[in-house]
């Protein structure tokens, strides 16, 4: 099975996952955006399920090898740590900055932005001008609704 070919199908898989989803995908989709005929793609692939099985596999192996190369740095064991999480979250990052779905696309990565800022700045809270968004910096001293487990609905 060429290699290249492969990549070309998950690379195909991946377009359609974050443009329709991963149940909004379909064979012909994929071969589609690869510019073939569907039985093409069962060449290489047995169905939709192992086309992203098998991505998920290649995106995993990037990430862990560059968390790896983090971890065999000569680099302080704090930072090497906070280097393996990078690595993790910036595959999460990638995922949720690719992808429409789950949220608005005001929102989208917006939580795993913010975790990857604390790696950086894991002591103290960072001021306005140091948070990568407006919005997190007001968030954090006012809520902005109150939710059934906040100390505000309980009247605490």
């Amino acid at each position: 099975m060429p290699a290249d070919r492969i990549s070309e199908v998950l690379d195909a898989s991946y377009a359609c996952l974050r443009r329709y989803g991963v149940r909004r995908t379909t064979m012909d989709d994929i071969a589609n955006e690869m510019g073939v005929s569907r039985s093409a793609v069962y060449q290489y692939v047995r169905s939709k399920d192992d086309a992203f099985r098998q991505l998920a596999e290649r995106l995993h192996t990037q990430a862990l090898a560059r968390a790896r190369k983090a971890a065999a740095s000569d680099a302080p064991v704090a930072e090497r740590v906070r280097q393996v999480l990078e690595a993790k979250l910036d595959l999460v990052l990638q995922l949720a900055g690719d992808s429409p779905h789950g949220r608005t696309p005001g929102q989208q990565s917006q939580v795993v932005r913010r975790h990857l800022h604390r790696l950086h700045h894991p002591c103290a809270p960072c001021s306005p001008a140091c948070s990568p968004t407006p919005e997190w910096s007001s968030r954090r001293t006012r809520p902005t609704s109150v939710s059934p487990w906040s100390s505000a609905w309980r009247g605490a």
